[in-house]
């Protein structure tokens, strides 16, 4: 592929991609919410007001990006009180996550990749510098930026074998894109080597931000309130975190099968437009059930609690005797396994592992992660730990060395930042 192409394609897919926005704000009304910002169309008054901030801009595209860099948001504006950051976003759930709440700290979608649009959304914010979460590539954005000289950067970045196959089918167009960066701060080595198959401009291994992520200050109020609402003082928890498609059925079948007294499984679903078919899923196997986002819908004693909100996880982590990860079970390249650590709760993670490789193994290594290949395997280990739920204290604290191993990374991009502030 070509630039000339890749521009050619642009064009094709912009009245495709409103018609696409229009047709899914039919069902959600708030995609249409802030639709201009998408084209780059922004209030000329307000615009003329960024031209003499200093604004440091992070591209985090949905709710895991977000999280990733909230530690760098919020100490970044905690140290510098004359400074603004400007999160953009790709979806809807990643602008609705929680952020630092000071004014400061300004919330917009990043355009589609046409050239005018990112000429005018890089000349109506004027960042001194540019931070692109985890593998967000945009070309037009990436090479106009170089243009004018703005400093961008890939912040924990992460590239695995199977994406890395498909960038080497158009290795000379990726290539030029990613040339244009001034640097990557990548999360492992695997990562680094996986890049430097791609471009040729500076990549430190840095580690997650994620390991970063603070605790809540309200989870023990949040998660009292969550034990008040079902009965859940005396129960044994299971969560599964982050499923997708195809897997809840699984954990279903083999919550059935598992017949344990005393036992509520807590199912929360990657996806927020998938809440609804979830619900109809529990429902076809005749559990009693209620939806977290329908609070005045008292259910007593329900086997299955439905994890239909935004912003709680770390609540049904809390809650939490035992963890089955999602996104591991089918080939989804699992799902994020530092919130579940970072709570030190036991962590079931399946045969996929292709996103989060390089942790998982050295985790597995380390003794802190419980492997299976099908969901039969795990039915001693949760039947151990309904019959003594409090997890081995040796166990305990290796996951804790582990976390404390793997944290700093946003430290070093708050340095990065203040360079250019």
């Amino acid at each position: 592929m070509s630039l000339f192409l890749y521009r050619i394609f642009v064009v094709i897919f912009l009245p495709l991609a409103l018609l696409r926005l229009i047709y899914r704000s039919l069902f959600n009304k708030a995609l249409l919410c802030h639709w201009q910002e998408r084209f780059a169309c922004y209030n000329n008054k307000a615009a003329r007001g960024w031209q003499n901030k200093k604004v440091v801009w992070i591209h985090a595209v949905s709710v895991g990006e977000t999280n990733a860099v909230k530690p760098l948001v919020d100490t970044i504006i905690k140290e510098n009180d004359d400074v603004y950051v400007l999160v953009t976003h790709g979806t809807l759930t990643g602008r609705h996550t929680f952020l630092n709440d000071s004014k400061r700290v300004i919330r917009k979608f990043l355009p589609y990749d046409a050239p005018w649009a990112m000429k005018n959304f890089l000349n109506t914010f004027s960042p001194k510098v540019g931070m692109v979460v985890e593998t967000e590539i945009w070309p037009s954005l990436f090479i106009e930026s170089k243009k004018r000289k703005l400093p961008l950067f890939l912040i924990n970045g992460r590239l695995s074998n199977k994406s890395l196959k498909k960038y080497l089918l158009v290795k000379s167009f990726t290539q030029q894109v990613l040339d244009c960066l001034e640097g990557l701060y990548v999360q492992t080595e695997e990562n680094k080597n996986n890049f430097l198959q791609l471009t040729n401009q500076p990549i430190q291994v840095i580690g997650n931000t994620k390991f970063d992520f603070p605790i809540p200050a309200d989870l023990p109020q949040s998660t009292l309130s969550l034990k008040t609402t079902y009965g859940l003082t005396n129960k044994f928890i299971v969560l599964a975190a982050s499923t997708r498609d195809g897997e809840e059925e699984k954990i279903l079948q083999f919550y059935k099968n598992l017949k344990l007294a005393n036992t509520v499984l807590i199912l929360v679903p990657r996806h927020p437009q998938r809440f609804n078919q979830v619900a109809s899923l529990i429902k076809k196997f005749n559990f009693s059930y209620a939806r977290k986002s329908l609070n005045k819908d008292k259910v007593k004693n329900p086997a299955v609690i439905l994890g239909d909100t935004m912003g709680e996880m770390h609540t049904y982590y809390n809650l939490a005797h035992f963890v089955i990860l999602g996104g591991s079970i089918n080939n989804y390249g699992s799902q994020n396994p530092i919130e579940g650590l970072s709570l030190n709760k036991p962590l079931a993670i399946g045969q996929s592992i292709f996103n989060f490789k390089s942790i998982i193994e050295e985790g597995t290594k380390a003794g802190i992660f419980y492997r299976f290949s099908k969901l039969d395997d795990l039915t001693a280990i949760i039947k151990k730990f309904h019959a003594k739920p409090n997890d081995d204290k040796k166990v305990k604290q290796l996951r804790k060395r582990f976390l404390e191993k793997h944290r700093g990374a946003t430290k070093i991009l708050i340095q990065l930042a203040n360079r250019y502030l």
